[in-house]
Order: C-alpha cells, then structure tokens, then sequence
C-alpha cells in the first residue's frame, strides 16, 4: 500500500514537471497585426514649389543689383539690370514717336485747307471765274495732302512696333522674377560692375508657398485615389507639429517596376513658411466604400 501511494506520487511529480516545462517552451504571444485598412504612412521630402536659377540671355556688365538674399519680390520685379545706354536711348525716342500726335494734326490741317481751296475753285469754276486747270490742280493737292495724311498715321503705327521692338530687346538686360512667380531670393552670385556671361546663373529664386511633396506611394495603395483628395502631412519641425493638410494634384500614369510603387505629388499651403528640403510624413486617407471608386 505505501509502495502504491509512492509511485502515485512520484507520477504526479514528473506530470507537473512536465507540463511546467512544455509552458515555459511556449513562444511568447504574437504582437497584434496592424489592421488590414490603416492608411499608410510614407516619408518624403517637401520641395519648393519652384526653384528658379535665373540668368541673362545676354552678356554684360552689372549696373544694379535690387534685391538681396531674403527679400520677398512680385512677379516681373527687376531683380538685376544690365548696363545698356544705348537700349534706354532708342526706347525713348520710340516711346516719344510712337506717342505724339503732332505730326498727324499738322497733315490733318493740310488735307482741311486743301478741301477749302478746293471748294473755292469749284465755285469759281461754276462762274467762269476761275481756269480748269486751277480747279484740277485743287483736286490734286487735296489728294496728296489726304495721302500724306495716311502716311503720318503709318508712321505712328510703325513708331509703335519700333518703341516695341526697343523694349523687347531692352528687356533683354533686365533680370526680372518671372511672371505667375511670387517668392523669396535665396542667393545673389553678383556686384555691381562685375561682368556676366550670357545664361549663367546669376541669382536663385525660390517659392515655397505652396510646396510640392513627391510620394512614392505602393501601386496597390494609389488605386483608389484621384486628384483633389486630400491628404495628411506631419512634420517634427518645432512649431509645426500640428497635422496639415495637403491635396493630390498628379498621379504618375507609370509606375516603378523595381520598386512597385507611383509617384503622388502633392500641393501643400505653406503660410507659416515651412522650409523646403523638411522631411514630413505622408498618411494617405483610405476612400470610403460609399464614394464607389
């Protein structure tokens, strides 16, 4: 009897033993999965919206430099002015042909005395108080006059085009932000008086209001987005912690085979003057199933 309650004791034993060794071998439970419909998030790289090198399309010497790094400028600001005397010259005296009408009032006065006399001879003419070839001559220089008159008016037209053309070509010496660009002046690489090669850089114009974001999005992910959805955007950068919003404005019609994945480029307001070159984190919003996309 107590040889039977031994053994039944020592089976006890090595069963505890054993099972207390199978749960220590046990792996540890798994972390849960992430759920199957969180939006992705992506890292990317906010860009100036443009990021201008600017330059001449001439050679010349620099007569003035009107902004400094920093400076905010419009569009068509003149930024860098090239020496050009000659230029300046000719759009003056275009400007002042192409705007006086003196010449044309003086021809106009002309054409209104040699109807008159016209007028005079053929009414002497009816009274036989006055030769035919006098009253034809009449005719004829009121013609000529009315002629010369159209021609004064040519003149002014093309005075017009000259004072155009002048400008155009003064233009040429003129570095100015181009038009629909609004933004900051990030460098200046020249001086007053210092030479300059034709389109070499001369200054760097840059806008970051808005900004671009390029995403490289997983194909999959991109299907059910179009242009004008929204988007979240975070930065680290203190002070802008705060989520933004940004829209889609492009969705690449290729995607990248090596790595399975579509640009998404993205337009950020920018009134707090966010930096370009900021790294931010994209969450894509995932389309509700009611939108039917």
């Amino acid at each position: 009897m107590t040889c039977s309650r031994s053994f039944a004791l020592i089976l006890l034993t090595l069963t505890g033993a054993l099972l207390l060794g199978a749960a220590a071998a046990a792996p540890p439970d798994a972390p849960p999965a992430a759920a199957p419909d969180a939006p992705p998030s992506i890292k990317a790289i906010a860009m100036a919206r443009h990021d201008l090198p600017l330059g001449f399309t001439v050679a010349g010497k620099v007569a003035a430099v009107k902004v400094k790094p920093g400076d905010r400028v419009a569009p068509g600001q003149v930024l860098v002015e090239l020496e050009d005397i000659e230029g300046q010259t000719l759009v003056a005296i275009y400007k002042l042909r192409a705007e006086s009408d003196l010449a044309i009032q003086a021809a106009h006065l002309k054409v209104v005395i040699a109807r008159l006399e016209e007028d005079r001879l053929k009414g002497l003419l009816a009274q036989n108080a006055a030769a035919p070839f006098e009253y034809d001559k009449a005719v004829a220089t009121r013609k000529v006059a009315e002629i010369e008159e159209q021609q004064t008016r040519q003149d002014q037209e093309q005075a017009k085009l000259q004072y155009e053309q002048s400008r155009a070509r003064h233009d040429q010496y003129l570095l100015k932000a181009p038009p629909g660009v609004a933004g900051v002046v990030e460098a200046v690489a020249v001086e007053e008086g210092q030479t300059v090669e034709q389109l070499k850089p001369v200054l760097r114009l840059v806008a970051t209001d808005p900004l671009w974001i390029d995403v490289p999005v997983a194909t999959a992910d991109t299907l059910g987005l179009i242009v004008g959805d929204s988007v979240t955007v975070h930065s680290a950068l203190p002070g802008h912690d705060q989520p933004m919003t940004a829209r889609i404005i492009h969705l690449a019609a290729v995607a990248d085979p090596a790595s399975d994945t579509r640009n998404v480029r993205l337009e950020l307001a920018n009134p707090a003057a966010l930096p370009a070159g900021t790294q931010v984190v994209v969450t894509l919003r995932k389309p509700a199933v009611a939108d039917g996309r």
